[in-house]
């Protein structure tokens, strides 16, 4: 399996260069940074939690980058909430010691998800979402590195040719690289149906 370690032994002997080792472990973090806040087949999961009895407000997964479905359960059947606007729910909100119910509504402010009406009992809540990973240690491995290796790998070693090599001419071939990477990948994803779908550019 693949790890930071291995990545960074692997692009120091591509571009032939013994003695850029931090430099090279840090391109491919901020190659990773880079692209982790796009939609990726690898970067999507599903966590579960419960409502409290007139508790509006509920906090994100620990790894939450942005919401795809956000379902309650309710007797058994599962629902999908429709997401709003904050300012709606702010328009039709009415206060929980008048208003509880299971939520059919829902909205994304201060990094929390606001439900509607205010729950007046215990749901199951269950939200699909896009996620980032722990950042990685030199002997440790994730999607970025196993799934998506050929692209972190081209725009890691574009980032040394440019910024520390001065070396355009790589630097144009890896750019090449890895704007076939990505159409890849992102073709992978939207054969899944998820994500973002295809798009040419980077």
């Amino acid at each position: 399996m693949s790890t930071l370690h291995r990545m960074n032994t692997r692009i120091a002997d591509e571009i032939n260069r013994t003695d850029l080792s931090t430099q090279i472990s840090t391109a491919i973090i901020s190659a990773i940074h880079h692209y982790e806040t796009e939609r990726f087949y690898m970067n999507e999961d599903r966590a579960t939690s419960t409502t409290v009895p007139s508790q509006e407000y509920y906090g994100f997964p620990s790894d939450f980058v942005s919401c795809d479905d956000l379902m309650v359960t309710v007797n058994g059947n599962k629902y999908k909430l429709m997401r709003r606007s904050q300012q709606y729910l702010n328009e039709i909100y009415v206060s929980a010691s008048s208003y509880t119910g299971y939520p059919v509504d829902y909205s994304i402010y201060d990094s929390q998800f606001r439900l509607y009406p205010t729950p007046d009992a215990t749901y199951t809540l269950e939200v699909h979402y896009h996620k980032t990973f722990t950042e990685l240690s030199a002997s440790a491995s994730n999607i970025w590195i196993t799934d998506a290796e050929r692209l972190i790998r081209s725009r890691a070693k574009w980032d040394v040719y440019v910024n520390l090599i001065h070396d355009w001419e790589s630097a144009d071939r890896m750019k090449a690289q890895e704007t076939e990477e990505l159409f890849k990948l992102r073709e992978r994803t939207g054969k899944y149906g998820t994500g973002s779908g295809i798009r040419p550019y980077i």
